[in-house]
């Protein structure tokens, strides 16, 4: 399953940049020729010094103070490097990483067309080593429904323990699916949607002549249920039928 990118960001002494659109990390190794003359004609190298970069896109906001525009700015006119981190912007969610180091301002622009969203960007050359921190052995993200099912219902408290002895939680990180009930005159339709958290992106979709009669005043999702608040209810027993979808 790929972890979605707005999952994923860039932190300037320790606060995440708003409104970014893109952040790309680059890696490099220097390689030396070392070729012998048994090589067989075959080029060999050697790993000479590292580097690393990371390139940032962001759209500019009304305000410049806390977006990390302002930061980026002074950091250029003082040439002091900043402490930087490229993470995963919910530490509970797994597989996640860090990669950390200080880097230097090396180039950067603002773009303001006309009839178009102000943006800017930056590329950060790293002063000094890459550091990365990364944890995949904790929770265990599993996209079969069934068997998702099946270690909820194996009494463990959604917790399985491994063959090694430590305890990994299991947690989809999306689901979807059709829920359907009856018009019976309810003021609330909860919807299951099985993550264990609440999720950060939710969509509701009515398919039933009934669902679709039946507009709501409130939209909402919590941890364990998708709300829908209707206008009203009909009560005369009409199928309610919904598609769902939801992403931690």
């Amino acid at each position: 399953m790929r972890m979605p990118g707005n999952l994923v960001g860039l932190q300037i002494d320790g606060s995440f940049i708003d409104c970014e659109t893109s952040c790309d990390v680059s890696f490099e190794t220097d390689l030396m020729p070392a070729s012998p003359r048994d090589s067989g004609g075959w080029k060999e190298y050697i790993s000479g010094v590292k580097s690393w970069s990371i390139t940032l896109n962001a759209g500019m906001l009304m305000r410049m103070a806390g977006t990390g525009l302002n930061t980026i700015l002074n950091a250029f006119l003082s040439g002091q490097p900043m402490a930087v981190k490229v993470t995963t912007k919910k530490q509970d969610l797994y597989p996640n990483f860090t990669i950390y180091g200080n880097v230097l301002l090396q180039n950067g622009g603002i773009n303001a067309a006309v009839n178009s969203l102000a943006s800017w960007n930056a590329t950060f050359q790293g002063d000094g080593a890459m550091n990365i921190s990364i944890n995949d052995n904790v929770v265990q993200a599993i996209a079969s429904k069934a068997d998702y099912t099946a270690l909820l219902q194996d009494g463990n408290n959604h917790v399985v323990v491994g063959e090694n002895g430590d305890g990994v939680v299991i947690s989809m990180l999306e689901n979807d699916g059709i829920f359907e009930t009856t018009d019976i005159g309810q003021s609330v339709i909860l919807i299951p949607h099985g993550l264990i958290r609440v999720p950060g992106y939710f969509t509701v979709q009515a398919l039933s002549e009934g669902a679709i009669n039946l507009s709501w005043t409130e939209l909402t999702v919590d941890a364990i249920y998708i709300r829908i608040k209707p206008v009203f209810t009909q009560n005369n027993s009409q199928s309610l039928r919904y598609s769902w979808e939801v992403r931690l």
